[in-house]
């Protein structure tokens, strides 16, 4: 006797839990967010991943991989804020660089979320990555099937600011949920390092890095103790990189990835003060309550070559109450800027096709 073959595919498992598949197939989809029109794909990780950019009325470039990594900066590679490399190595290694995103949801057996992971999906998902319509902007959409929470955040650079992205986490359930979070950027550089220097002495490099927080704001700087060079002679980097968080609850902060792990197996965490010897990051830790319906939102920020004065005048507004709705103002302002460059290209044209 011939047994019938099933075209159905088996299910499979990775510690008991079946691993999960997009919700279906990626297609146009359009969103307003923050009372703009944005346009992208549904289901983004149901096609292979691709490189993307945003522009924007500044000196500032931003490179991502729909599958979460991104490369970004001032004028040139070798005012990257995160390791510049080629397109294949950022693709292929969503965690590389860029921005970092978990959540723990609940509190006496708490479920790890990890929204656009490169780890399996064990429970449903849905990814959706959006451009905005003027280009000014990417917006990385997760939801959780199963709480119904919903992360989006926006990313976009601004000439006062640098590189800004707007995070939103909605609770879509119907339930409370307690989370705790931990949000932010990671594998940040420092100014100073080439982009070649970097290729070929990464490793050396990061004996250079030292990184501290500034006291009395969610902030951190990222410095090189002295320039790298094989001559026995003192030279220091007069410029460093800035990393902020605004809007977001008071809780302990992290200059370094060294306690992710930690955090993952729901162990408590140490704030962070001074990190020397390896790549920087600033990962803000919160606890939330979110009844349904209700949101939790923040602006996390990084910007380089930065001397002191400059550092001193973001440190000082961030120490602000009103530090946010500059931060938007300033993004209101490029979009304006980016809109008149278009219109006088004729780029806004609209054909009845």
């Amino acid at each position: 006797m011939s047994a019938t073959a099933s075209t159905d595919p088996a299910t499979v498992t990775l510690g008991g839990l079946p691993l999960h598949a997009p919700q279906g197939p990626a297609m146009r989809d359009e969103r307003t967010w923050r009372g703009e029109r944005w346009i992208g794909i549904a289901e983004v990780d149901a096609m292979a991943p691709f490189f993307t950019t945003a522009v924007g009325d500044n000196e500032c470039w931003l490179f991502a991989g729909s599958n979460g990594p991104l490369c970004a900066g001032r004028r040139e590679p070798d005012l990257s804020l995160f390791p510049y490399v080629n397109v294949d190595r950022i693709i292929d290694h969503p965690g590389s660089a860029g921005f970092l995103s978990l959540v723990l949801i609940g509190e006496e057996s708490p479920r790890l979320w990890e929204p656009w992971s490169a780890q399996p999906a064990l429970h449903p998902r849905q990814r959706s990555l959006y451009r905005h319509e003027l280009g000014a902007g990417l917006l990385y959409v997760e939801r959780d099937v199963e709480s119904g929470l919903e992360l989006a955040a926006e990313i976009a650079t601004c000439q006062r600011f640098g590189l800004v992205r707007r995070v939103r986490l909605l609770n879509g359930g119907d339930q409370q949920v307690r989370l705790r979070v931990l949000d932010g950027w990671h594998r940040l550089l420092p100014p100073g390092l080439g982009a070649d220097t970097w290729a070929a002495y990464s490793y050396l490099a990061q004996a250079y890095m030292r990184h501290e927080r500034v006291p009395g704001v969610q902030a951190g700087l990222y410095t090189l103790n002295a320039a790298i060079t094989d001559r026995a002679e003192p030279r220091e980097v007069l410029r460093c990189a800035a990393a902020w968080m605004a809007g977001a609850q008071a809780g302990r902060l992290l200059l370094s990835a060294r306690q992710v792990e930690a955090f993952r197996r729901g162990s408590r965490l140490e704030d962070e003060t001074e990190i020397r010897g390896e790549t920087g990051a600033l990962l803000a830790e919160q606890s939330l309550t979110l009844e349904p319906g209700e949101e939790a939102s923040w602006i996390v920020g990084a910007d380089t070559g930065l001397d002191q004065a400059a550092a001193g005048d973001l440190c000082a507004l961030l120490a602000l109450p009103d530090a946010a709705a500059e931060i938007e103002e300033a993004i209101a302002c490029d979009r304006v800027g980016l809109r008149a460059r278009l219109a006088a290209h004729d780029a806004l044209s609209l054909s009845g096709d």
